[in-house]
């Protein structure tokens, strides 16, 4: 009982995304299978809920998405299909900070591989 509380306050909501001006830093995913998935329920509505804020910013045309933490390969085109589709809409482009293995692992699906991956944010922000 005590693990499962120390679990769900380490792996509170709040701290699913890290938002600062058009970049989004996705934290680190349970090791639990199970809580994986509340986890990308979560995920899904405050990713959708800070996409819509960057929109409504009307500052900045792009949203960069950070997936340098260790994120599931399982989960990766779950997360950026999505996000690339309500950027689309938005007319915002979606930009991905990750490593080799990240942008080969989008790469691998239709929905997700033509979403620029940058080894840095400071190389995925515009100049």
């Amino acid at each position: 009982m005590e693990i499962d509380a120390f679990a769900e306050s380490y792996f509170d909501p709040e701290q699913v995304l890290i938002c600062e001006s058009s970049t989004i830093e996705i934290s680190a995913f349970p090791p639990d299978h199970s809580a994986r998935e509340t986890r990308m329920q979560q995920l899904r509505s405050l990713l959708n809920d800070a996409i819509d804020n960057i929109a409504a910013a009307a500052c900045f045309d792009e949203v960069v998405l950070d997936l340098s933490t260790e994120i599931p390969d399982a989960l990766l085109a779950r997360i950026v299909a999505p996000s690339a589709t309500q950027c689309h809409q938005l007319r915002l482009e979606l930009r991905i900070v990750g490593n080799k293995h990240v942008a080969k692992v989008l790469a691998q699906t239709t929905d997700t591989a033509k979403v620029p991956v940058y080894r840095s944010i400071d190389a995925a922000l515009p100049p």
